[in-house]
């Protein structure tokens, strides 16, 4: 990163379509970062509403708008605001969540005390929109390794955590936005396969989340979740795993699979692939808790999916 005395610029890319309602709770939550010495980079992803009316007054020397001509989704969105951008780090807000005031700081600086360092996540809040319950997440990792723990889970989880350095994410191409989800996991294991990461164990973002609500279109969401652990199973071709490590990678994928299906309540396919999961590694303590919670229903499952 150059002179170590010298304070990095972050680029902070920040994604929205239809966000007219949370982006100012976003774009403040940048500008109250005790770290100053950033630019925030916002790409419209050709939105609906008024997003461009709430952001027009934060516009200036430190942030900067430009809105894409079409919906181009998520991923490619964020290819886009690092295009745009020209700080050594970057780092990902979605623009309904929000930073904690020293998110930025500690990441800055584990940068500028490890050079071996590519990426810097935080753990996170998941807070209720409608119930104000709060949660730490807790995505742990399943291997004593962290490339093939990525590969058994997304236990860095949410773009809105992460900040990384500029040269890693361009050599590693970005987020791959022909992904309709998943761009976060596939991009995590790109990076992990050629770098170091290293986590802030204490919350340093707010994740909001409807406690009843079911987005995306789940054929988009199970098609890219195939795409990745057909390329994670290339991977384990490739390199020397031992049978246990590729029996723990093959169950938390099926158990991965079980809970998409769960989440647009399809608790039919859910159990069959805990069941499997179950076949690939029967301690698989997790797999066992949730199989047993889907067939009392719903409401039971949800409740421990949040809660783990």
């Amino acid at each position: 990163m150059g002179n170590k005395n010298q304070l990095p610029l972050v680029s902070v890319i920040i994604p929205a379509y239809n966000r007219a309602h949370t982006i100012k709770m976003t774009l403040d939550s940048v500008l109250n970062q005790t770290y100053k010495n950033y630019e925030i980079i916002i790409v419209d992803d050709n939105s609906k509403d008024n997003t461009y009316e709430v952001i027009k007054p934060y516009l200036g020397d430190k942030v900067f708008y430009y809105k894409n001509e079409k919906n181009l989704g998520g991923g490619k969105s964020r290819n886009v605001g690092v295009e745009h951008s020209n700080g050594s780090i970057l780092a990902f807000l979605d623009s309904d969540d929000e930073w904690l005031p020293e998110k930025l700081e500690k990441q800055v600086n584990i940068f500028m005390a490890n050079e071996d360092i590519a990426l810097v996540y935080t753990k996170f809040y998941l807070i209720s929109e409608t119930s104000g319950k709060k949660f730490v997440s807790i995505e742990t990792k399943r291997l004593n390794n962290d490339f093939k723990s990525i590969l058994c889970n997304n236990f860095i989880a949410t773009t809105s955590t992460i900040a990384v350095r500029r040269e890693a994410f361009l050599d590693i191409n970005g987020f791959d936005d022909y992904l309709k989800t998943c761009q976060d996991w596939d991009l995590y294991i790109r990076i992990l396969k050629k770098y170091k990461v290293k986590g802030i164990e204490e919350p340093c973002v707010n994740y909001y989340y409807h406690t009843e609500s079911i987005t995306g279109n789940a054929q988009n969401v199970i098609n890219s979740h195939i795409i990745v652990n057909e390329r994670i199973d290339k991977i384990i071709e490739e390199n020397n795993f031992t049978p246990e490590e590729i029996k723990v990678i093959k169950s938390c994928h099926a158990e991965r699979m079980a809970h998409i299906y769960a989440k647009f309540k399809d608790f039919k396919n859910a159990r069959k692939y805990f069941i499997e999961a179950l076949k690939y590694d029967k301690k698989n303590k997790k797999a066992l808790k949730h199989l047993l919670a889907s067939c009392l229903g719903d409401k039971i499952y949800f409740k421990l999916k949040k809660t783990k």
